[in-house]
């Protein structure tokens, strides 16, 4: 991390700054598109319901509409067709006359016109003779006849009617049949409806996917419109009392309505996928947002970056030619901020400096080797001056008291980078470390990574209890980490598990990412079994050649490493040591150097 850190602060101003602008500009619009897309989420949901409640009435007032309709349009089509008067006709015969029984299928079949929202017309004489207006249809005389002949639908019910479904899904209405002249009940009649012509679910409902179940007075249904009408009647039945907002259907979730009119109640169900597809359009777009407007803090920070670059490169320039000897050099002040400033004294610097030379070629000849000498030393104590690395200590400088003035944030991350770096500059000092020290690190490490890149990232560390005293080289495993979270996960979505194991003598330490994995021809180069690097990869292949020399270097034989991937599939790597629960059990095949490297041992 020491490492990381010391080359982000070599790396050119303007980088730096691109850098810390871009993280900013990321934080603020993921956050601003996370709150919009949240709240359009929360909208969409709202609206929908709303719809599914608007729908649901209007389907409900189109059905009542037609029941009455249709419930009219029989009973004057009983009358104007003549069949309620051919009944009266043939009302008290015991035996069925076949003129009469002809003329009462005419006029059975009369009612059947293009406006009729039924296809199918019987009745009951009082007598218990049947007749259909199609004696053809097999199907409807036979559902026809059982209703007609079922005891539940005989008894007079003085012109009210009864909507009824049987077991094959058709809707039947039935009503009592009078004769006007004289006034008197002759019979039962009952139709077989176009359940089309009753619910009409409109075309709006094809962007929500509803639908809609109507029930009786006395809790059967009638019939339903939409999608998965049959899946949902049972659920829509159990929801007729209480107060549910929302159903399980199988696999799916339902938003659910109840409205009741005149008599009828209709249960409306919204399919929660079709909320859940508004809302991810929602979420791309505001993914897309979010990435223009990263897009655009890009080029302004580049814009405004190359500014501020540009009067820092030509003020270095012109250090450099001081320091190559060229007084004669002035640099254009172009701005009133911190770098005019230190322009323009460094404009004056170089103008006193061009004066003191002057002044010292006028001096006597005698005195001239001892003011050449003091003009020198005054020289180079200016030129320290305005030596680049003060410009950048001024920078972070500013920096650093911008962040104090009341930034939380910023003082929590240098909390965690002293802590850090503390800990590693202890554990420095020593050849190993135990394996709950080593995690401790890694777990610092991790979070301080969460915190510069502003990452979704998870971080599971694990140690079995007969690993937590176990002793491994320092910093062995950081290079790992850091190539899990560079290369893995990525700085979105990143999952890392680093476990630690002792079985069979030996000490397991798995690092795994979700990241986008490798091939095997990748894995071969890392680990140094083919000779050409991985191209634009040299810093990871490396990193594991580096933790591999120095696991040879100290174990020889004794440990190893197993790098498992496959692209699109994470990385899991493995290495295994020696257990060890002291370093005297450590066997001595390097020597040990205060800020230097190890080197091997003969032998």
């Amino acid at each position: 991390m020491k490492a990381f850190v010391r080359k982000f602060f070599d790396l050119p101003y303007r980088i730096k700054l691109l850098i810390t602008h871009l993280g900013i500009v990321l934080l603020v619009v993921v956050a601003i598109t996370a709150m919009i897309t949240a709240t359009a989420s929360r909208q969409v949901l709202g609206t929908s319901t709303a719809s599914l409640v608007q729908l649901t009435e209007q389907v409900l007032i189109n059905f009542t509409n037609a029941v009455q309709s249709a419930e009219s349009h029989l009973y004057s089509m009983s009358v104007s067709s003549g069949s309620a008067r051919q009944m009266g006709r043939m009302s008290g015969e015991s035996a069925l006359n076949e003129q009469d029984r002809i003329n009462l299928v005419y006029c059975l079949s009369k009612m059947i016109d293009l406006h009729a929202t039924y296809d199918h017309v019987a009745v009951r004489l009082d007598s218990g003779i049947i007749v259909s207006s199609d004696s053809l249809s097999s199907s409807a005389s036979a559902q026809s006849s059982a209703l007609l002949s079922d005891p539940a639908y005989q008894e007079n019910r003085y012109g009210q009617t009864q909507w009824v479904r049987t077991e094959s899904g058709d809707v039947w209405l039935l009503r009592d049949v009078y004769d006007t002249s004289p006034l008197r009940r002759v019979g039962k009649m009952c139709a077989r409806m176009k359940q089309g012509e009753l619910v009409s679910m409109g075309s709006y409902n094809g962007q929500l996917g509803c639908s809609v179940l109507f029930f009786s007075e006395d809790g059967h249904m009638i019939v339903g419109g939409g999608e998965n009408v049959p899946l949902l009647a049972g659920a829509a039945q159990a929801l007729l009392t209480g107060d549910q907002r929302t159903a399980q259907v199988g696999d799916t979730a339902y938003a659910v309505c109840r409205l009741k009119k005149q008599g009828f109640t209709a249960v409306g169900f919204l399919p929660m996928k079709s909320v859940e597809a508004l809302q991810a359009s929602i979420l791309r777009s505001g993914v897309v947002a979010a990435l223009l407007g990263v897009l655009f803090g890009l080029i302004i920070s580049i814009a405004v970056s190359g500014q501020m670059t540009g009067q820092i490169r030509r003020l270095v320039d012109s250090m450099r030619r001081v320091e190559a000897g060229e007084l004669d050099v002035s640099t254009p002040v172009q701005s009133r901020d911190e770098i005019g400033v230190l322009t323009g004294q460094f404009n004056r610097m170089t103008a006193k400096t061009r004066e003191l030379v002057q002044k010292l070629v006028e001096e006597e000849n005698s005195k001239r080797l001892a003011q050449v000498q003091n003009l020198a030393y005054e020289y180079r104590f200016l030129h320290w001056q305005v030596n680049p690395h003060f410009i950048y200590n001024a920078l972070e400088t500013l920096n650093a008291l911008a962040k104090i003035d009341g930034n939380d944030e910023m003082s929590d991350m240098i909390v965690m980078l002293s802590a850090y770096f503390r800990q590693n500059a202890e554990a420095m000092r020593k050849k190993f470390v135990t394996v709950e020290e080593e995690f401790s690190s890694l777990q610092q490490y991790a979070d301080i990574y969460r915190c510069i890149y502003g990452s979704s990232l998870h971080a599971d560390f694990e140690i079995a209890r007969a690993a937590q005293g176990a002793y491994l080289p320092t910093m062995m495993i950081q290079p790992l980490l850091e190539n899990a979270l560079v290369h893995g996960g990525g700085l979105s979505g990143a999952h890392i598990a680093i476990r630690a194991q002792a079985e069979d003598g030996s000490l397991r330490v798995t690092i795994e990412d979700n990241g986008r994995g490798m091939t095997q021809e990748m894995i071969d180069r890392v680990l140094g079994r083919v000779a050409s690097p991985p191209e634009g990869d040299t810093r990871t292949s490396l990193g594991v050649r580096n933790v591999l020399d120095r696991m040879h270097l100290i174990y020889g034989d004794a440990a190893s490493m197993d790098v498992q991937s496959a692209p699109g599939q994470g990385t899991r790597v493995t290495i295994r040591l020696p257990l060890s629960f002291s370093e005297a059990d450590i066997p001595v095949r390097w020597e040990w150097k205060a800020g230097a490297q190890a080197e091997k041992l003969p032998g």
